[in-house]
């Protein structure tokens, strides 16, 4: 199942994707690199050399697989907005109501009325400005050992 929303579709609706800057890789890095070259000034008893440069090695190699592997964000270009994702489920019966408020961008009352009961049988992966003016989602539901998904990526704009 293919969750990533198709290109034209962002390009449509003004919305591209910017890679996450990796600042805990990079703070990862620079701690390895200072536990390195504190075990290399350290005199005396090699025994207690080995542990930090070991713990030096790890840290710079979590900080690079890190940075290689640092998600991507949307953003609504005309407003420069980051598009915050989010998981939220319902009970099948509340499928009309969770469609109108996605349609007239009731955002809070949708979150409100989701579950964090991770069982039930419709799923909704929203991705919405923290303003509420533009956002896009999709609607999966349950068949037994995943979600498929009701239909295409939409988008919502508010009205000026």
């Amino acid at each position: 199942m293919n969750k990533e929303p198709n290109k034209t579709f962002l390009k449509e609706h003004n919305i591209s994707t910017r890679r996450n800057f990796p600042y805990t890789s990079l703070a990862c890095i620079a701690a390895g690199a200072i536990l390195f070259t504190t075990q290399l000034l350290l005199s005396g008893n090699e025994e207690n050399k080995m542990p930090l440069l070991l713990i030096a090695i790890l840290l710079v190699m979590i900080g690079i697989v890190k940075i290689f592997c640092s998600g991507q964000k949307y953003v609504y270009d005309k407003s420069n907005e980051t598009m915050n994702e989010e998981i939220l489920y319902f009970e099948y019966t509340q499928k009309e109501v969770v469609e109108n408020r996605l349609q007239n961008g009731e955002f809070a009352l949708l979150r409100n009325a989701a579950s964090n009961n991770l069982s039930l049988s419709l799923m909704v992966e929203l991705y919405a400005t923290k303003s509420g003016n533009a956002a896009m989602y999709r609607i999966y539901r349950y068949i037994p050992y995943e979600f498929e998904p009701l239909g295409e990526m939409q988008f919502y704009q508010k009205e000026k």
